[in-house]
């Protein structure tokens, strides 16, 4: 029976095994998951902790994501940053050995005690993005348990805490937000002026406060919202003051417009109310027009001012009538004016009909009206341009005019005024006109009227101190506005770049799964037919064949899918070195040119004013380029076809700089002019059949295009579907200074078919095609030094079978010591490993090339090795090989190598 320990550890085990598996099929685990994975961790085994840190950089250091303390320990704060040096961070990454683990006794600046860690880091190429780990305070070392148990943690949060880290920042900005929106709300319900938003188009009430409900007298927004969809805020207004508020909408033309008048309107309960009120012009984000309406409820200032007046009005047009006179005002008519008066600054008694203005009273100096009697006109005409402010100028001459008080001051409407700026030697202040009716005709028509002035400035800046204080809010509630849309914008981004890596990540893992089992179905099924039909030799060499051409779409698969991973990280770089353009020329032909004559297909290698020898710049990515350009071309032209490499050399009109043209043109299937701006994607092809038809990965191109860019250059593409496509590169060449003779071709061409057996590239330094199958390797002596035995045997097989002598070595030292035992011209080509124990292929060729022997440093060594990047043939180049062939091999380079090193070495010397 168990005891309580390893029941205890056996129960640990399983929840986080359990935690791992829902933390991998959660499409949003919950930062809950991640605290119960690290708990279950730190009680497996004992600990002070388990945390995951996130690097922040090298000057900043470390920060605490999650956090599983033992019970009794301190709790750091939410986030807490642990400083580190630069130089200490760098070395903190370095720490991590192949299994991804590091160990180590680190002090931080904010931590008292040495902390004894094990992390699993979590890389991205270079960048040390952090890591999952435990802590222990006593001295210890960690068992193999704790480690695996660690990385084990570590390998499933890689990949995963970054997708969920934003899944919670997205919900955090969205939550934030919200807060926001709900915090300008509140702002708004506590203002002391009604606010209504809504859109013009079809009357949708944006927003409205809790101070403009009460002022309409709705509970709710959605009682309001009844009425308000007939004319927007026009519905709520009293019906004889609706035509100056659709004139005063009206008036608003553009985004910006502001107008601001006093009205009336009823209240849900049949109540009037009197409004001070400004309506401006906005426009959403959507362009759709938005009105927002602001008003005051100013009721009871209002009644106060009118009944006052109509009091006191109505008294004097009591007395009036008793004393029946026309155009005089009688002494007590006067006294009741006068009454009147002593609230106003000046007040004047107008004959509507003839024009005459009377004063009545003047308490202030800068009158409406100097002279007691006057004719209006005049006198309004003369008051407005002198003491009235340009902005309100226009209102007050209308509003005034004997034709407006004609059709507006009736006994439904007795009283309207219109607040003003009055021009003052500092400025101005604020005043308030009022019509008053006097006198009515037996027609009904207005005769006489009171013109009244009061002073209503300490009102009238605190409304507009409140108006400002409202522009402020509406500046703000622009800006949360704004902010919102850039967090939308953002939060919209961000979740686009995350759908689009999980879908690019999706594509990848179903490509390389479909391309590679395809292949791999290939090869095994054709092993199988072999095996089975040993004794059919005619059988098995077609089986053979197969498995051939399956191997190397599986190898080209494999290499696709490194460059491009090393384009992506940008670790590759571009190299400058001197790049013969007709070596470029004849290695690419010798490369095609079996699969030119396979699909009996014409190719045609034309060069146009080509006028220097040479150029400076990367040999291996330009043989990429046109080999890829030139394999796209093969595969999607039919049985027979014609394919055109054509190259030209022309200078730069601004820069003066040479560029090479190099263009392929074939008379393939072509391309849809729709697919053509997608052309140079990762794993894109037209037609969903076209990667079962012509067996690719979709990364060529993009391969091509990228390669392209890192040269400087630029790649376009011409297609016409049934008719076949152009690929045009151009390249900006540094020449290294030397022309081609006056005599040598600038101008030539070649035709390259299936009945082709050599071709001549005209240059000085002409060169010849020949197929090594057909030629002995007797007499020939090679070492091959090689530490894997298949591949060993394979080399053996292959050279003897020439007629060659083949002696072995199974690493780098054994190669040198046999090289320095045997004769003169004993060897005549050594072909190289790279990684093998004791001694490396380039140790081993540099000690060679070092070693006195008379063919140190003639012997031509070959690199045969699996590292095929072009740095791993710069390092080979560099350690002393003369060349570099990447496995697996392809027997056409291993034969042009020895064409060049051995055989045509050999018939030169002779």
């Amino acid at each position: 029976m168990m005891d309580r320990t390893n029941l205890m550890n056996t129960r640990i085990d399983k929840d986080i095994n359990t935690f791992l598996t829902a933390l991998t099929q959660k499409a949003e685990p919950s930062p809950n998951d991640f605290q119960m994975l690290l708990d279950a961790l730190r009680t497996k085994f004992d600990l002070e902790a388990a945390y995951i840190l996130e690097g922040l950089s090298s000057e900043d250091g470390l920060r605490y994501v999650f956090l599983s303390l033992r019970e009794g320990e301190s709790v750091p704060p939410e986030g807490l940053v642990l400083p580190m040096s630069h130089e200490n961070y760098r070395a903190s990454a370095l720490l991590y050995d192949k299994e991804g683990l590091a160990e180590k006794s680190w002090q931080f600046q904010s931590l008292p005690e040495t902390q004894n860690v094990l992390h699993y880091g979590f890389f991205r190429g270079d960048i040390y993005d952090g890591a999952v780990g435990i802590k222990s305070l006593s001295k210890r070392s960690w068992t193999r348990e704790e480690r695996e148990a660690v990385k084990k943690v570590g390998r499933v949060l890689k990949g995963i805490v970054g997708n969920a880290r934003s899944i919670w920042t997205e919900k955090e900005m969205r939550h934030q937000a919200d807060s926001y929106q709900a915090q300008l709300a509140d702002v708004l319900s506590t203002m002391g002026c009604g606010i209504i938003r809504y859109r013009e188009s079809d009357k949708t009430v944006l927003m409205v406060n809790q101070t403009a409900l009460d002022i309409l007298g709705y509970d709710t927004r959605e009682e309001l919202e009844l009425l308000f969809g007939f004319e927007g805020m026009i519905s709520f207004v009293l019906e004889k003051d609706r035509p100056l508020m659709r004139e005063w909408k009206e008036s608003l033309q553009k985004v910006g417009d502001k107008a601001e008048r006093d009205y009336r309107i009823l209240r849900r309960n049949g109540e009037l109310v009197y409004i001070h009120g400004e309506s401006q012009l906005l426009m959403n984000l959507d362009g759709d027009r938005i009105y927002q309406q602001t008003f005051w409820d100013i009721t009871e200032k209002e009644l106060h001012e009118e009944e006052l007046l109509w009091e006191r009005a109505k008294r004097a047009m009591a007395a009036e009538e008793e004393k029946a006179e026309a155009l005089e005002v009688s002494r007590e008519h006067k006294e009741i004016l006068m009454g009147l008066n002593q609230m106003l600054l000046d007040s004047y008694y107008i004959d509507l009909t003839t024009g005459e203005c009377q004063t009545v009273g003047a308490n202030c100096t800068d009158r409406f009206m100097d002279s007691p009697t006057g004719q209006y006109d005049d006198a309004l005409v003369a008051f407005a341009e002198s003491s009235v402010h340009e902005k309100d100028r226009e209102s007050f001459l209308k509003i005034c005019s004997r034709e407006y008080v004609w059709a507006n001051l009736t006994l439904e409407t007795p009283l309207y005024s219109l607040a003003f700026r009055k021009l003052t030697e500092h400025g101005y202040l604020w005043y308030r006109m009022m019509m008053i009716l006097s006198t009515m005709q037996e027609d009904g028509q207005t005769k006489k009227a009171i013109l009244a002035f009061m002073d209503v400035d300490d009102v009238k800046r605190k409304e507009v101190m409140y108006q400002h204080r409202l522009e402020e809010s509406n500046r703000n509630l622009k800006e949360a506005l704004a902010q919102e849309s850039e967090y939308k914008k953002a939060l919209k981004e961000a979740y686009d770049t995350v759908m689009k890596a999980n879908r690019a990540k999706s594509i990848f893992l179903s490509n390389m799964s479909h391309d590679m089992r395809t292949l791999m179905n290939g090869i095994v099924g054709m092993t199988a037919i072999a095996m089975k039909h040993a004794d059919n030799s005619a059988k098995i060499s077609r089986c053979l064949n197969r498995i051939e051409t399956a191997s190397g779409y599986l190898l080209q698969l494999i290499n696709d899918v490194l460059d491009m991973g090393k384009i992506e990280a940008g670790k590759l770089s571009i190299t400058r070195e001197e790049i013969s353009l007709n070596n470029v020329l004849e290695s690419v032909i010798m490369l095609i040119y079996s699969r030119i004559r396979e699909r009996r297909h014409t190719l045609t290698l034309s060069v146009t004013d080509v006028r220097h020898v040479s150029f400076i710049g990367d040999k291996l990515r330009l043989n990429q380029i046109l080999m890829n350009l030139l394999n796209n071309a093969v595969k999607y032209t039919p049985e027979g076809g014609s394919i055109a490499l054509e190259i030209a050399e022309y200078t730069e009109s601004s820069t003066l700089t040479p560029w090479l043209r190099f263009t392929v043109r074939d008379n393939g299937i072509g391309m849809d002019e729709e697919f053509l701006s997608k052309v140079f994607e990762m794993f894109t092809q037209e037609s969903a059949g076209a990667r079962t038809r012509f067996q690719g990965t979709g990364l060529g191109l993009a391969i091509a295009s990228n390669l392209v860019t890192l040269m400087d250059g630029t790649i376009e593409v011409t297609s016409k579907k049934g008719a076949g496509s152009a690929f045009t590169v151009r390249l900006p060449l540094t020449t290294s200074g030397m022309e081609l003779p006056e005599r040598a071709p600038r101008c030539w061409s070649i035709c390259i078919n299936q009945d082709t057996e050599e071709w001549l590239i005209p240059e000085p330094e002409a060169s010849t095609h020949c197929d090594m199958e057909t030629k002995s390797l007797s007499g020939y002596r090679f070492l091959v030094v090689e530490d894997n035995e298949l591949n060993l045997e394979i080399m053996t097989e292959i050279l003897e079978g020439q007629g060659a002598m083949v002696e072995t070595a199974e690493n780098g030292q054994i190669a040198v010591e046999k090289f320095r035992a045997s004769a003169p011209k004993y060897y005549n080509l050594v072909f190289m490993d790279i990684k093998m124990p004791i001694m490396s292929g380039y140790q081993a060729a540099q000690q060679i090339r070092a070693l006195t022997h008379p063919d140190a440093r003639t012997v031509p060594i070959i690199a045969l090795t699996a590292d095929a990047f072009p740095e791993d043939v710069e390092k080979a180049l560099n350690s002393g090989m003369n060349a570099h062939m990447a496995k697996p091999l392809n027997l056409d380079i291993l034969y042009a190598q020895i064409e060049k090193y051995v055989v045509g070495a050999q018939d030169t010397r002779s």
